[in-house]
């Protein structure tokens, strides 16, 4: 098993081991006190890759 594959599995049983309330309360907490927004040099390259045709 490669070191990919083997992350892979482990961040997969680890989120089907975490309960959904508790990822949800340590999150508000997080961003209770962290700036959530984007930087706007971000947003311009999201918007703009957007409008990209693939």
């Amino acid at each position: 098993m490669s070191r990919s594959q083997l992350y892979a599995v482990a961040l997969e049983r680890l989120v089907e081991l975490e309960d959904d309330a508790e990822t949800t309360r340590r999150l508000d907490a997080v961003y209770s006190v962290e700036d959530s927004c984007i930087d706007a040099g971000v947003a311009a390259a999201q918007a703009e890759a957007l409008r990209e045709e693939w």
